[in-house]
């Protein structure tokens, strides 16, 4: 079973590299999130706002990034103890303009899109501008044909490359944000986080986070 696999690879990790945070998307439905954080899930993402995963993260004081697509979605998921949000699918509901409107009556609001960020300056610019904590990338950033060739280098210097132009802004714009890198695979999807932002529950102690994407595996 997928959960299984994730627990064992969560094993490992403990022993081989404590400071990686491994968390587990798509889920969309409380049975599922609590098998994965029975088995260690540090944080449960999904692409839509599920009320009865929010409630079995927040029990557990684990992270839950919700995909929420309108201002009522936003609101819905702050009433339900999310502190961020990712907007999902972050280029088809307004791009940064969007989250420039929202951040306007709510400021409080921290945004992570996914989908629609791209591995470069003027992207990267773009966004973290208008006020995103955090970024989902994916096969922009690590393309098909370098993870079925087996190029791991050119993998290495994409997202060198993108941590880069988000450390380039920073430094200009004096903030810190969160940057997650999607590694696209058949099996499974991997996400690596850095760069974190202060208020990130692992900020200062966990440099990388990780998510293991195994809702298409088959059991």
């Amino acid at each position: 079973f997928a959960c299984d696999l994730f627990g064992e690879i969560n094993r490992e990790l403990i022993k081989t590299d404590p400071n990686v945070v491994l968390g587990i998307g798509s889920v969309v439905d409380a049975g599922t999130a609590s098998l994965y954080l029975n088995r260690g899930a540090r944080f449960v993402v999904s692409p839509c706002l599920v009320p009865d995963v929010a409630r079995v993260c927040n029990r557990r004081m684990v992270a839950y990034f919700p995909g929420c697509g309108s201002v009522t979605d936003i609101g819905e998921a702050h009433e339900l103890g999310c502190d961020i949000v990712k907007l999902f699918p972050g280029s088809s509901v307004g791009g940064p303009d969007f989250v420039k409107a929202v951040k306007g009556p709510m400021p409080w609001v921290k945004i992570m899109p996914t989908g629609g960020v791209d591995p470069d300056e003027a992207s990267i610019a773009k966004w973290f501008g208008a006020g995103i904590v955090a970024a989902g990338m994916g096969s922009k950033l690590v393309t098909d044909a370098a993870v079925k060739a087996g190029d791991w280098a050119a993998i290495e210097a994409s997202v060198r490359a993108a941590v880069q132009a988000v450390a380039d802004f920073r430094a200009k714009s004096g903030m810190q944000y969160a940057m997650e890198f999607d590694l696209e695979t058949d099996f499974p999807r991997i996400f690596a986080t850095t760069a974190l932002y202060p208020e990130s529950p692992w900020a200062g102690s966990m440099p990388f986070r990780v998510e293991l994407d195994l809702s298409t595996h088959a059991a």
